[in-house]
Order: structure tokens, then C-alpha cells, then sequence
């Protein structure tokens, strides 16, 4: 069977988004790939500093991966 790939499209770098992004993480067993793309569903003024912290924060989600045996 075949691992199960998710891709998280708007991942702002939110509390929420974290939370959700983690019990993926730790709960989806036969999840093989996330893919965290972190651009807005709209334009706003703090679109540079937005995309950067949810850069920033998608990356200390590696930290946290599960071991895989």
C-alpha cells in the first residue's frame, strides 16, 4: 500500500495551523509526505513578513517529525 501524501496549502504559521499540521504529523499512519506551501489565499499588505513567518514556523514542525522504523 501506498503512503498517503497531504499538502497544506495556506499554512500561515497560526497556532491552529501548527496543532492541525502536528496531529497529521503523529496521527496519520500511513501518511508518507507533507507538503506545507505557505502562500496566502489573498494579498495583503504583510504578505512578505507573513510568507516568511509561516516559512520559518513550517520548518520547526521537521523538528517534531516521528521516527519512522
Amino acid at each position: 500500500m501506498k503512503g498517503v501524501v497531504v499538502e497544506f496549502v495556506g499554512f500561515a504559521g497560526h497556532q491552529t495551523d501548527g496543532e492541525f499540521a502536528r496531529h497529521l504529523l503523529w496521527n496519520a499512519v500511513s501518511l508518507e509526505k507533507m507538503i506545507i506551501d505557505p502562500r496566502p489565499r489573498y494579498l495583503g499588505r504583510e504578505f512578505e513578513t507573513g510568507i516568511e513567518v509561516a516559512r520559518k514556523r513550517a520548518k520547526e514542525l521537521e523538528t517534531e517529525l516521528p521516527l519512522k522504523l
